[in-house]
């Protein structure tokens, strides 16, 4: 069975940032916090087009929720 990655919704201070108007400061934040390890042991994150989509549409009212890893929407940033 394969079990599916997603990463994690962003933290309080993520919030808080955007909602003081402060995205770019969101997004560096975000991106450092959505990290997460693969089944294979590579630990990706967020691509920064797709931190950015994903931010936006939280700031324009969408819920909070996780997003799936897909092939496209991340980077290998280490491998074991």
């Amino acid at each position: 069975m394969n079990k599916l990655v997603s990463f994690p919704v962003p933290t309080q201070l993520v919030i808080a940032y955007i909602c003081q108007g402060r995205f770019a400061r969101a997004i560096s934040a975000y991106r450092v916090q959505s990290r997460v390890t693969l089944a294979n042991g590579q630990v990706a994150q967020m691509r920064l087009k797709t931190c950015n989509q994903y931010l936006r549409a939280i700031r324009e009212g969408l819920p909070i929720m996780p997003m799936a890893v897909s092939e496209d929407n991340y980077i290998v940033v280490s491998s074991e």
